[in-house]
């Protein structure tokens, strides 16, 4: 897993940058999100060609050009830069409900049968920039070069792709089969499984050296380690990005032309790409910025096309807008939250206790952040599929606003159910211990105090009212919340996997409640890692019934099942739910196409087109 900034931590795809720090959203995916608001100057004649130059994330620039990407290269930006020229067999984008953009994706069908336990996948007839056809040995030459490196492989979680593949047949230059070891609900295994395949160009990469002949070497183990070793050292190489003949074969919309380690890149068209949206602007620029406060400058310059707005400058948008500019929001596939540590020997007795999460929960006031820490760009969180964008796994309970929604009253009368002594302002202390009715709970002694530690990644304005909202809305029933505020990457660190009880001196046993962001889904919100009782299940929840309940919702097609994980998961509460901020992307008014967003964070300037001011 990486992240880039406070926000997210992304399973497969990488981590992405919200209003709270950062741009466009991140990829390996394509299209869609909704308008926050907008300029309504009329549009000029339109402009065919054309330059259009966009802002990457501050602080990060692209350093690995193969698009197979390692866990120390997995970043955003690596994304967004390598998604313009390599095209993944499924393409996320939002048309409607549907997270998956079949316009732009390679497939043309995905038919499941023998129980969902066999996937037989045809392409469409699309070829390389230099007139190769993509055929199903290119996803073959994937498909073996990830399962022998799998351990280097960033989108790779034990049990998962390619672990749950038995066999992979080519049936036709356009047609494989994979044999699953076991069923899997469809619309998972499509959106978070299928979507990790990217074809590559077997009679271009299949070597293990500069000079050496394209060979089939990726069909035996020990081939495919020398080819991906190549290949990701070549892919390394920032020099030679814009001249290595091995980066001239794409099979997206676009050409890397140049590129500077600073990491300025230019791409031009790909005249050759088979797929719809074909370029009409003639170049395309990714601009480096060290801090948001030089690309904000920058922006308000007029010297951006297409930019951000910093979490510190919100209060800007009106005269960006005075200015011609357009601002559009979108959310990604996401949640975010707060991970109480329950085998913590200090505090796990308590956070341990489901009332005390419950009265927590309550007490998170989730509709003043929105609007205070984030200006009204973001959503409240009620459960572990995100509210927006609009999608089908969305269960009743959650449209609702959750099982817990934001109640002093109701928390405050939990805890004085439970034996607490409620001191508003102050500090509650266990009046009755035990584990009978009315008693606080297994391993909570008498006198214990409610208060805890909260670790959060900051580095932004929203980030540090957020919590300043919780800790304040905590003391009025007596929890107390100690806030430290430390960097995105010592907060990671410091809590970066679950606790071992039989180790309770461990780094990972410290920490008492820990907010890093959050989490970015693949193309269905369905995710076990984070709530079955396995890491990365940082918090150390643990449930039979909610790994049962994931196994059916990951292996059957029912809905139903998907929704009885979704409730369940919600009321246990193994995180607690708090506002996902929307990211915030500006444009000039001359530059179309940009909105709406895409929610997975893919950038798709074959999609803009520039008129005349």
């Amino acid at each position: 897993m990486k992240a880039v900034g406070r926000g997210l931590v992304r399973r497969a795809l990488g981590g992405l940058c919200t209003v709270g720090a950062a741009a466009l959203l991140l990829a390996a995916c394509g299209g869609g999100g909704s308008s926050a608001s907008s300029s309504t100057s009329s549009a000029g004649p339109k402009v065919k060609g054309g330059t259009v130059t966009w802002a990457e994330s501050s602080g990060t620039t692209p350093n690995y050009i193969f698009p197979l990407t390692t866990g120390a290269t997995n970043l955003v930006v690596n994304s967004q830069f390598t998604g313009l020229m390599y095209r993944g067999l499924i393409y996320g984008g939002y048309k409607g409900r549907d997270l998956i953009d079949k316009r732009k994706s390679l497939y043309q069908s995905i038919v499941y049968s023998n129980g969902d336990k066999t996937v037989t996948i045809t392409l469409k007839d699309w070829k390389w920039s230099n007139g190769d056809p993509i055929t199903t040995r290119d996803v073959q030459f994937f498909f073996n070069l990830v399962k022998a490196n799998k351990s280097s492989w960033s989108q790779y979680s034990s049990g998962l792709f390619p672990d749950n593949v038995k066999s992979f047949t080519i049936k036709n230059e356009h047609t494989f089969v994979l044999q699953l070891t076991q069923p899997y609900n469809p619309s998972y295994y499509t959106g978070n499984q299928l979507a990790t395949i990217i074809p590559l160009p077997q009679k271009v990469w299949d070597k293990t050296s500069a000079s050496g002949k394209v060979g089939n070497y990726d069909m035996t183990t020990a081939g495919a380690k020398k080819v991906w070793a190549f290949l990701s050292k070549e892919g390394g190489q920032l020099s030679t990005f814009d001249s290595n003949p091995l980066w001239k074969v794409v099979d997206g919309p676009w050409k890397l032309q140049s590129f500077q380690a600073n990491g300025h890149a230019v791409f031009v068209p790909n005249k050759a790409y088979s797929g719809p949206d074909k370029p009409v602007i003639s170049q395309f620029q990714m601009l480096p910025f060290t801090t948001d406060t030089a690309e904000f400058n920058v922006l308000k310059a007029g010297q951006v096309d297409v930019g951000y707005v910093p979490s510190n400058d919100l209060k800007q948008l009106p005269a960006l807008r005075s200015q011609g500019y357009k601002v559009v929001s979108s959310y990604p596939l996401h949640i975010d939250f707060i991970v109480p540590n329950l085998p913590n020997v200090q505090v796990g007795p308590m956070l341990s206790q489901l009332y005390i999460r419950q009265a927590m929960q309550e007490l998170i006031p989730q509709q003043v952040i929105v609007k205070k820490a984030y200006g009204g760009y973001a959503v409240i969180g009620a459960g572990p599929v995100p509210l927006e964008p609009p999608n089908p796994y969305i269960s009743p309970l959650e449209k609702s606003g959750g099982p817990y929604p934001y109640s002093p009253s109701k928390a405050k009368a939990l805890l004085t159910s439970h034996g607490w002594t409620v001191s508003p302002q102050g500090v509650d202390t266990c009046a009755k211990p035990g584990t009978g009715a009315g008693q606080c709970g297994k391993g909570i002694t008498k006198g214990e105090k409610l208060e805890f530690t909260l670790l959060y990644a900051s580095g932004g304005a929203s980030a540090d009212l957020e919590f300043q909202a919780v800790q304040s809305a905590m003391a009025q029933d007596g929890i107390k919340i100690n806030l430290k505020g430390e960097p995105f990457n010592t907060v990671v660190s410091q809590a970066s996997g679950p606790c071992n009880p039989k180790q309770p001196s461990s780094q990972n046993c410290k920490w008492q409640m820990v907010d890093w962001g959050g989490w970015v889904f693949g193309m269905d919100p369905v995710e076990p890692l984070l709530f079955a009782s396995t890491p990365p299940n940082t918090g150390g929840y643990v449930s039979a019934k909610a790994n049962s309940l994931i196994r059916a919702a990951l292996h059957s097609g029912n809905p139903k099942a998907v929704f009885a994980y979704e409730d369940y998961i919600a009321k246990q509460l193994p995180l607690l739910w708090t506002p996902s901020g929307a990211s915030l992307v500006v444009y000039k008014s001359t530059v179309h196409g940009v909105a709406p967003v895409n929610p997975f964070g893919t950038v798709n300037p074959e999609d803009w087109y520039l008129t005349k001011g």
